[in-house]
């Protein structure tokens, strides 16, 4: 970010009026802030989207906030010219106010239509609140060299006349990060379910005793050789023999 009143530090012999690579700066250098990129010589306008005087082909062009007819795919991008925009917004001063008139080939957009007529190439940085995939994570990034293939003037979105300058990528370059590295997003698979197994009609199938009502009387179960009693939780008790004949000869006794 710029300060009010400070004063660009650019190393010696860094000319940012150059076209093609600045030396020092390798493609897909990161920087932290436009004032960072002008100090570094890849883009000298702190805050102007092109670089260049209206006289001959442009030297840079930042990618940043995107414009509503603005098409970006990595190695072509469609941009759109500078100009046309009201410098008020909401009643107070701003560097890109809503559209209010056509742009014309003047300044910036002259720079590029002599770009595309030239055949010179344009340096290209991409910020950060670009919103495609092609932008950094964070601050700006020095992208290469790229030649303007097409420059028209027609109407666009916002009903204004639009200068438009198609870009193509010079060949032979380091790869875009985000057109390697950055693969399609894949989509969590849903977890299996295990399939319901119906029973086999053919096979015989368990048949549920009797069940125990709760609070019924004592029931009694007499086996050869044994007797048990079944009470409500308690545990089954057998009966001697011996005591079965006791039983017995007390009840003669009565008798």
């Amino acid at each position: 970010m710029s300060v009010k009143g400070a004063k660009l530090t650019r190393a010696p012999g860094i000319d940012p009026e150059v076209h093609g690579d600045i030396r020092g700066v390798p493609v897909l250098q990161t920087f932290a802030s436009r004032w960072a990129c002008s100090e570094a010589g890849v883009h000298a306008p702190p805050q102007a989207g092109i670089h260049g005087p209206q006289k001959c082909p442009a030297y840079s062009v930042v990618l940043s906030a995107g414009y509503e007819d603005d098409c970006d795919k990595g190695e072509t991008f469609t941009y759109s010219g500078e100009g046309g925009r009201s410098k008020l917004s909401l009643g107070r001063k701003t560097w890109m106010g809503p559209r209010c008139k056509d742009q014309e080939w003047i300044r910036g957009n002259r720079s590029l239509q002599l770009s595309h007529i030239s055949g010179r190439p344009v340096r290209v940085i991409r910020g950060s609140k670009l919103p495609t995939r092609y932008a950094p994570a964070e601050g700006y990034r020095y992208d290469g060299l790229y030649k303007v293939t097409e420059a028209t003037r027609a109407v666009g979105k916002s009903g204004f006349k639009t200068c438009k300058f198609t870009f193509e990528r010079l060949p032979g370059q380091v790869p875009l990060p985000n057109e390697v590295l950055r693969p399609a997003r894949k989509t969590r698979a849903k977890p299996k379910t295990k399939p319901i197994r119906k029973p086999d009609e053919s096979q015989p199938q368990p048949v549920a005793g009797p069940s125990r009502i709760e609070g019924s009387p004592e029931q009694v179960i007499i086996s050869p050789g044994s007797a048990k009693r079944k009470r409500n939780g308690d545990c089954d008790e057998e009966w001697p023999t011996k005591f079965r004949k006791l039983q017995a000869d007390c009840t003669l006794n009565v008798r």
